[in-house]
């Protein structure tokens, strides 16, 4: 019975550290995502900004 309880205590420790450490790569994973988003308005912003830039450009030949 008591190497039973201390099995289970052992198994219950293991997931305890796979939670944290599944916690831990949704940080990093969540931080990257951010980072991601962010370059990616950059280019939505930059591409916006080419296109108007292409219309003026456009407007002032006519």
């Amino acid at each position: 019975m008591e190497d039973l309880l201390k099995q289970i205590l052992s198994e219950i420790k293991d997931i305890k550290i796979d939670i944290k450490e599944l916690k831990e790569n949704q940080n990093q994973t969540n931080e990257s995502l951010n980072r991601i988003e962010s370059k990616l308005d950059d280019l939505e912003i930059k591409n916006a900004n080419n296109h108007i830039e292409t219309i003026c450009f456009i407007l002032t030949i006519y």
